[in-house]
């Protein structure tokens, strides 16, 4: 929601990277959903921990 209405005021994307044990992308997806609807850049860094089935998430 912060990313959405910051947008115009200096907000250039929305990003999820880090641990992933323990907190899956599946989890944030609504947030990504929203941001990408309202024309928010997203990208999502994911697989360094469990390989390339987790970037499919």
């Amino acid at each position: 929601e912060l990313a959405v209405a910051y947008r115009d005021r200096g907000v250039c994307g929305f990003d999820i990277a880090g641990a992933e044990a323990g907190y899956p992308v599946k989890d944030h997806a609504d947030a990504f959903e929203r941001a990408a609807r309202a024309g928010v850049p997203i990208t999502v860094h994911a697989g360094e921990a469990y390989g390339p089935d987790s970037i499919q998430q």
